[in-house]
């Protein structure tokens, strides 16, 4: 057993050895020590509600130990004793609430469908997320550079569906349905200027995901060759390679030790004109 196990069961044991209320001692750790006096729990157990066991040991008049049931019951108790009315943000029922709910700003709504439908009420609204999506966006002459979070090079922002759940998106989609209207999921909004950051409208287009990867390939934004980071051949030594091997006199093995690669992998390169800018 660790120090620790052992400062705790001598406390158990100092407390009696069983729950304070109902006396179950089946299982020492079932039983807890809860505070009696909580507005004084910031001051001696840093704010994270939970008191060492020096600290137990060295003020035992503000502790109880009670088990796990019993514990949940006295701060159900507590809670009860301690409620305040409010009324709810999103429908304006009035209910009742604990003080450290309003404290946290989890009490603000009667139900947890209020909370998801306010949430949803907000998301959705254009104004909203267009205040949004604007405070991360510097309109120039020109290009609409984006200063928020990117994913793999495209701009992107947190926001709501329908059902109340949170979703990553593209700015650039959003942007375009929020002027044009929302889009079926098939279709992909495209840019056609060459700036990664750049999330004006005007240079978006829609197409397919074959048009996407058509653009892609075309404008050299593919990971393609060196680009990769999983890459062992720059674009040179790949053009050396073939010119070797076409010249005679090297077998594929040979080469393959030159540059550390398989002789499957030679035979590959070679067979194979994957990267169409090297020609």
């Amino acid at each position: 057993m660790s120090t620790k196990n052992t400062t705790r069961a001598a406390l158990v044991a100092a407390f009696g050895g069983a729950c304070q209320r109902c006396g179950y001692a089946r299982c020492a750790r079932a039983l807890h020590f809860h505070h009696t006096d909580n507005t004084e729990k910031s001051e001696w157990s840093n704010g994270k509600g939970r008191a060492s066991n020096a600290e137990i040991a060295a003020h035992p008049d503000r502790f109880l130990l009670l088990c796990a049931n019993c514990h949940v019951e006295e701060h159900d108790r507590l809670d009860t004793a301690n409620a305040t009315m409010t009324t709810c943000f999103h429908c304006g029922a009035t209910f009742r609430s604990a003080p450290h709910r309003e404290v946290n700003g989890r009490g603000r709504y009667c139900s947890r469908a209020c909370e998801i439908a306010a949430r949803r009420t907000h998301a959705l609204n254009p104004d909203t997320i267009n205040a949004r999506l604007m405070k991360y966006t510097e309109k120039g002459v020109d290009h609409w550079m984006w200063s928020g979070g990117m994913s793999n090079g495209v701009p992107i922002v947190n926001s709501t569906l329908a059902n109340g759940t949170y979703r990553t998106r593209p700015v650039r989609r959003l942007l375009y349905e929020l002027e044009h209207g929302t889009l079926p999921q098939t279709t992909q909004v495209l840019r056609t200027c060459d700036i990664a950051n750049c999330v004006n409208p005007a240079h978006s287009r829609l197409g397919g995901r074959d048009v996407l990867m058509q653009e892609v390939a075309r404008r050299g934004r593919t990971t393609q060759g060196e680009r990769s980071s999983s890459a062992k051949l720059t674009e040179d030594q790949v053009r050396e390679i073939r010119a070797r091997y076409a010249a005679g006199g090297i077998s594929q093995s040979k080469l393959g030790k030159e540059y550390g690669l398989a002789q499957a992998t030679v035979g590959e390169l070679l067979r194979r004109v994957t990267w169409h800018h090297l020609n």
